[in-house]
């Protein structure tokens, strides 16, 4: 089985295993393209005071932004107590509950009485057993008077209706009370697309229904054609059980809090917009004002927002009602030819690592799994995606050590050949609960980390004399290095995964700022200030030796330790493609550009230290 130590069956096994991810991941492209459609809303009762503030009505408000970029506002569920607070009805404080002793409610207009008496219906039931006023007074049920106030109203009409006046998308936003029932859900959601709602954004900590009636909630969506929005980085009860449940109905929303925006600049909090529509799929856009004080802060929103309608435009978005996305109907036929082209190359890997004998053993034992759970779905799918984003990084420096090509070639074969272990996620991950983060790839710290750490093993071992190594005394400057590099390694793991803006520094927050402006993609630091750089520096170095490890002398553990480095890049671009959420042409060009910038700081560190690694080499400059 010769073939199987050929570096050139590797390359046909992994351009085969490519070709059929890119068959899936063309059907993705394709359904990210189709929606591009976003949603920027801003909350009505906030959007009044800024209009109060300024001398306009929320009528005159609304016309002024809507042609600005405001297509839709979040409308939130009034309660008894609201009314009580602003003067519209009046409340007896009476809170024992007697057979003599009723509470009432006085209410100023006709159409409030309407309203709570749904209200008062939807959330009591049979306990509201007088439905009509009696000396203009409304009799409550036998509840105490602290219930009733929590009692939902329903959303504004008046609201409602300017909202739908002015052509704006309506997004209710509804709590989960104590003791609601499976009925009274039922009526809540009718009662919202009675209002006009198109989309239901969860208010509070808890998701309306959570957690025992949440089925309900899903098929009471489902009925009155409301999309269910999923608040980014928000910890709502319930909020992951109806991705699961509905990902057909889901829109993805993004906020900020006053406190957070608050911390950023104009245009940050514009990138940070602007970001999450186009890098992170969110397609409903809940936008605050920047600025608390102001002269005119009606007219500073509405700068804010037309600076927003157009980076989305720039971006390729585009204004309008947002929708949910497609299935992009990959068929299981692709998955396993994904599988079975990819168990090949995890065959060819497993004899280089473990020779012929024992790597068809494993090796099959490997195939065979990633073969299998490609026609899966569930942890069987995992267990394919985590080996083969394995795999291609491993595989690629073996097919570095076999071909022994110039750096130039080397650093894009490397790159290329690891690239497709992140494709061969994104192929066989392919769907509406990824897109939305129903689901994730959750294999992400192991496939960075692992290949990292076997290339660091063979590397050390394939240009290094492992006994001698071990005898050699450590230096305080080997222990420094040391601690060093188990310090960065350990912050690059804290960090792997977390795309939260909040979990990083205000420096370095300015810091991709300054790429974001200058760059179509900011590319992940990891890659272009040490993953690249580092593996392009140590491939010259292996090209002046002729990879061989006698002539890199006391280069040979610092060739080592530049490939197990560099390797940081070539998991991190896997791991980039990882991100499912994103659409994966962003993932793809932020890894392209991240090798490129990477690269040339790599090709200025050998310039720079040329001189010195050749005179040390005893070669000549070729």
């Amino acid at each position: 089985m010769a073939f199987l130590k050929s570096s050139k069956f590797f390359l046909l096994a992994a351009l085969l295993t490519l070709a059929c991810c890119l068959v899936s991941v063309r059907k993705r492209i394709h359904v990210e393209n189709a929606n591009k459609k976003v949603l920027v809303a801003t909350e009505l009762d906030n959007l009044q005071s800024l209009a109060a503030a300024q001398g306009l009505t929320i009528d005159q408000a609304l016309t002024i932004l809507e042609k600005q970029g405001l297509n839709g506002v979040v409308i939130p569920e009034e309660t008894i107590g609201e009314l009580v607070l602003d003067g519209r009805a009046h409340l007896n404080g009476l809170t024992v509950q007697h057979e003599s002793q009723i509470s009432t409610m006085a209410f100023e207009d006709n159409d409030t009485v309407k309203r709570v008496v749904r209200g008062l219906s939807i959330r009591f039931g049979k306990l509201v057993q007088s439905t009509s006023l009696r000396d203009g007074k409304l009799a409550m049920p036998a509840v105490d008077t602290a219930t009733i106030r929590t009692t939902s109203i329903g959303l504004d009409p008046q609201l409602a209706a300017i909202a739908q006046k002015h052509h704006l998308t309506i997004i209710g936003r509804f709590s989960n009370p104590v003791g609601i029932n499976s009925k009274a859900i039922i009526e809540t959601i009718k009662w919202a697309k009675d209002s006009g709602a198109r989309i239901f954004l969860a208010q509070g900590e808890q998701v309306l229904g959570r957690r025992d009636s949440l089925d309900t909630l899903r098929d009471s969506l489902s009925a009155n054609g409301i999309l269910y929005a999923s608040p980014e980085f928000a910890k709502l009860g319930g909020d992951q059980e109806m991705l699961v449940k509905m990902p057909e109905q889901v829109v993805r929303l993004h906020s900020a809090q006053t406190a957070e925006l608050d911390k950023l600049t104009e245009d940050a909090a514009l990138e940070r917009y602007l970001k999450a529509a186009s890098e992170r799929n969110m397609r409903v856009l809940l936008v605050r004002n920047i600025s608390q004080a102001s002269d005119a802060p009606l007219d500073a929103f509405g700068l804010f927002l037309a600076k927003l309608s157009d980076g989305l435009a720039h971006k390729g978005m585009a204004l309008g009602d947002p929708a949910p996305y497609a299935d992009p109907e990959v068929s299981r036929v692709i998955r396993i030819l994904i599988g079975l082209f990819g168990g090949i190359s995890a065959l060819w890997v497993a004899v280089q690592m473990f020779g012929e004998k024992n790597g068809l053993i494993l090796g099959g034992l490997g195939a065979l799994a990633i073969l299998g759970g490609s026609a899966l779905h569930g942890a069987g799918l995992e267990v394919a995606a985590l080996l083969l984003s394995m795999v291609f990084p491993i595989g690629s420096y073996y097919w570095l050590k076999l071909e022994k090509p110039n750096p130039y070639v080397g650093l894009i074969g490397l790159a290329a050949l690891s690239m497709i272990g992140g494709f061969c996620v994104a192929g066989l991950m392919n769907g509406i609960p990824y897109y939305i983060r129903a689901e994730a790839f959750s294999g992400v710290k192991i496939s960075v980390f692992l290949p990292i750490a076997i290339v660091g093993v063979v590397a050390f071992a394939d240009f290094n004399n492992f006994k001698d190594s071990m005898r050699e005394p450590i230096t305080w400057g080997t222990a420094g290095l040391g601690v060093v590099l188990l310090a960065v390694i350990g912050l690059m793991m804290m960090r792997t995964g977390n795309d939260n803006p909040n979990t990083v520094s205000g420096g370095e927050l300015a810091f991709r700022g300054i790429l974001e402006q200058i760059l179509p993609v900011r590319p992940r630091s990891k890659e272009f200030l040490l993953g690249f750089p580092v593996l392009t520096f140590g491939l010259f170095i292996l090209h002046r030796a002729k990879y061989d490890p006698k002539a890199l002398g006391k280069f040979s553990g610092w060739v080592s330790l530049c490939l197990m480095l560099g390797f940081v890049g070539l998991t991190d671009s896997v791991n980039t493609l990882c991100h499912l959420h994103t659409p994966v042409m962003v993932s793809f060009l932020r890894d392209i550009i991240g090798l490129i910038i990477g690269g040339i700081f790599g090709l200025g560190l050998w310039f720079v230290f040329k001189k010195k690694v050749v005179a040390i080499l005893g070669a000549k400059v070729g």
